[in-house]
């Protein structure tokens, strides 16, 4: 459906112009799944910090839909609360830095389908 199509694209040029992806430090994520071993290697992750905020993008590269928590190590969250925003789906969530750190993010994902996550600490 070309109305679908274009959504997509007006949402992946608004992860495109966000100022973590252009001046943010680029990181590959090591990711700890509570579920089966499949998922985690299905799963890779991706993060791009810049002061205060990050873009986390994690891509569910094979055949199996994946939903669970996902541990993010590598990413660093301070105890505070986190503002998560889905650009994909327009998804948000409040999250405890603590819990990140613990629990992880949650990830429910079609095949061959992502995740970009804009993050914010909330002072």
């Amino acid at each position: 459906d070309n109305e679908e199509t274009a959504e997509l694209y007006g949402r992946l040029l608004e992860a495109a112009s966000l100022k973590e992806l252009r001046e943010g430090t680029w990181s590959l994520c090591e990711i700890e799944s509570g579920g089966k071993l499949e998922n985690r290697r299905q799963l890779s992750a991706y993060e791009w910090k810049l002061e205060d905020s990050k873009v986390l993008v994690i891509v569910n590269f094979g055949p199996n839909p994946i939903r669970e928590q996902a541990l993010i190590r590598g990413s660093s969250f301070s105890s505070g609360r986190w503002f998560c925003r889905d650009l994909l789906s327009n998804t948000s969530y409040f999250l405890e830095g603590t819990g990140l750190q613990i629990v992880g993010v949650p990830v429910s994902l079609a095949p061959w389908n992502g995740h970009i996550y804009h993050i914010s600490e909330i002072s």
